[in-house]
């Protein structure tokens, strides 16, 4: 009885201390986190990186350009900035922070909207040009806001344009080819032979230039092969008039077009633990065969959401709206996203009700994954 009692009390003992330890740790957890907030200003909501948050960068190609991009991720760069200036009241709150991303616009050459005759008119110009590259990119905003049905269109979707520029008194590089064929060049080669006024005069010119840069091909295929001509190779010559293919590409943002350039505002999701802040990883849902470890059915306030509040369900129908899984998922993620703080690996089972001819109900099971 005595060694049960004695075992009691040394237990006793050290269950004092050990509290006495952990409370002295949570007491310097604090310590250090209002160290960590001295002089730092505290984010309550949303915020968008200002050119001095930039400048806090280790890096300096993102103090010189103040953007990110895919070899300067903002995962990577913006919890140091943050880390520096900002924190939150409380642990473990996400925010979302904009900040300025490059990336060029993807050109679908192959697929892109051709600027016709009389939309050129309707832009306001004489000729089926533009003479201004600004007017152009403008007025083709205006004229894919103002014609394109916007039904035909969801938030987001993009679109390349091709339209041509005019432009006076350009100097053109065309290559002769040793079979005396020619090809107009891009950019200006390394060496070439830049045509004199004499030579425009012995082609017959009556002005130092061509018209155009086809008659600037067949002209420099004739003055190589004559003896005054320099054979095979690269020429410079001044073509009056040209025209340009140009390609710009749009976005569409819900309510009207605008021109997607190379430095686009982006937002994701950062979390500040009491210490540091760090990246939330975006997230989709896939479809799943893994066990669920949420089960959800839509409500009425979720189908009026994603713009199905008439009736109430997905109409599953052929050529419907949701015919389509791939749409189903769409909305449905949106759902989950909306009423759940949805974390990396978590897989719900959504019940939801359909119409196919008749009522019904169907389920998903989905999987929050990253979203690379």
């Amino acid at each position: 009885m005595k060694k049960i009692l004695n075992i009691t009390i040394i237990a006793a003992l050290f269950g004092l201390m050990g509290c006495e330890d952990v409370t002295d740790q949570f007491d310097g957890l604090d310590d250090r986190q209002s160290n960590f907030n001295i002089g730092k200003t505290p984010l309550e909501g949303p915020y968008v990186l200002t050119e001095e948050d930039y400048a806090l960068s280790s890096n300096k190609d993102v103090n010189n350009f103040k953007n990110f991009s895919e070899s300067l991720p903002a995962k990577d760069y913006v919890p140091e900035i943050l880390n520096k200036n900002y924190y939150t009241k409380e642990a473990g709150i996400e925010l979302r922070i904009t900040y300025d991303y490059y990336s060029r616009p993807s050109v679908d050459e192959d697929n892109a909207y051709e600027i016709s005759n009389d939309e050129y008119k309707l832009m306001g110009q004489s000729y089926s040009n533009f003479t201004n590259d600004d007017l152009a990119k403008a007025s083709i905003a205006l004229l894919f806001t103002n014609n394109i049905p916007l039904s035909l269109m969801d938030p987001g979707s993009e679109l390349t344009a091709k339209y041509v520029i005019a432009s006076q008194g350009d100097t053109r590089y065309v290559k002769v080819n040793d079979d005396f064929s020619t090809e107009v060049l891009s950019k200006k080669p390394d060496a070439f032979y830049t045509l004199s006024g004499d030579d425009y005069d012995l082609l017959g010119e009556r002005y130092p230039n061509f018209y155009s840069i086809s008659d600037a091909q067949t002209k420099i295929a004739e003055f190589a092969q004559m003896a005054e001509g320099k054979g095979a190779g690269n020429y410079a010559c001044v073509v009056y008039r040209s025209f340009y293919d140009r390609y710009a590409v749009y976005k569409y943002d819900g309510t009207a077009w605008s021109l997607l350039g190379s430095v686009n505002p982006k937002s994701e999701l950062f979390k500040f633990d009491g210490m540091e802040w760090s990246w939330i990883p975006p997230i989709k849902f896939v479809k799943s065969d893994k066990a669920f470890t949420v089960e959800y059915e839509l409500t009425d306030a979720d189908y009026e959401l994603v713009g199905n509040g008439r009736y109430y369900n997905f109409d599953v129908r052929e050529g419907k709206d949701e015919e389509s899984e791939e749409v189903r998922i769409e909305k449905i993620s949106k759902i989950l996203k909306t009423n759940f703080e949805v974390a990396l690996g978590q897989v719900y089972k959504v019940s939801f009700k359909v119409y196919s001819g008749q009522n019904e109900t169907w389920d998903l099971t989905l999987e929050a994954v990253e979203d690379n």
